[in-house]
């Protein structure tokens, strides 16, 4: 019987990621991740939908976009952009 791959998911810097991998060890080798990302509770398993068609479309890589978005996951995504600035803010710092 052939192993399927799980979807695992991990907030890291900037960018919500996910990945197709057979294992959480294989999860993270993909992530570049010597750190047990599961154990500190940044990595879990993800059932999401949107989530698991993106990444088993492309197994074994990492796919990523800007945190908080929903755009759609990809390898280059774009960069996060800052938060917007209201001109009472402005104010208050001049």
């Amino acid at each position: 019987m052939a192993q399927s791959r799980k979807v695992y998911e991990a907030h890291l810097g900037f960018y919500d990621t996910v990945v197709a991998a057979f294992s959480q060890k294989s999860a993270l080798a993909a992530w570049g991740s010597s750190t047990d990302l599961f154990r500190m509770g940044i990595a879990r398993i993800t059932d999401d939908p949107v989530k698991v068609k993106a990444a088993l479309a492309k197994p074994g890589l990492v796919l990523r976009r800007p945190a908080g978005t929903t755009i759609a996951f990809s390898e280059n995504p774009p960069l996060p952009k800052p938060p917007s600035t209201s001109s009472k803010s402005k104010k208050k710092r001049a």
